[in-house]
């Protein structure tokens, strides 16, 4: 019972304390200076009419409305800056992708499908699924050497073979990530 009471109390201290606090903010805020105004009484006046009166939380309010505009524009400007070189960087993946699969199409190898994946933020990852035959000639061994130079050559981008299987899940490969497909027009 007396747990309870305590309980109770300490919730009505915390309530009128919060309460108060609002009142007394509210009180602040709505002096001559500030956006919100306050009905003045008969007798009762503001410091130095002439002159606008700020109070602290006026202050701190508009320090915290400028530094959160502040922050969404310098974001914007980060996300704009990003997302062109993102863009780019993308485009430029995918054009070596097509590139090599003209590539590996010219070298007399079967490609049954091409994917993209796009792991953390520039991580790219080109999967080209071709025939087991194609997987197992000797003229493979060529298109896995140049695609050893080709992810030496640009950051961030694995170049990944796997053998064309009539089983293959293609909604697994979709939960791994690879979303984005090529074909060839």
């Amino acid at each position: 019972m007396v747990k309870n009471g305590k309980k109770k109390l300490n919730f009505a201290l915390l309530f009128f304390k919060k309460y108060y606090n609002i009142i007394y903010m509210c009180a602040l805020e709505k002096s001559e200076g500030s956006i919100l105004k306050i009905p003045i009484l008969q007798g009762w006046d503001f410091k130095n009419p002439d002159e606008k009166q700020y109070t602290c939380n006026d202050l701190t309010t508009a320090y915290l409305f400028g530094k959160d505009h502040g922050e969404k524009d310098f974001k914007k400007g980060l996300v704009k800056k990003y997302k062109n070189e993102f863009d780019n960087e993308i485009k430029n993946i995918q054009k070596k992708g097509a590139l090599f699969y003209d590539y590996i199409i010219d070298k007399g190898i079967e490609i049954k499908q091409l994917l993209l994946s796009i792991t953390p933020i520039n991580n790219y990852k080109l999967l080209y699924i071709i025939t087991k035959e194609s997987f197992l000639s000797s003229k493979f061994d060529v298109i896995l050497n140049e695609s050893h130079n080709m992810t030496n050559n640009t950051n961030n981008l694995d170049i990944i073979f796997m053998p064309y299987n009539k089983s293959l899940n293609t909604e697994k490969l979709l939960s791994d990530g690879y979303f984005v497909h090529y074909e060839k027009k």
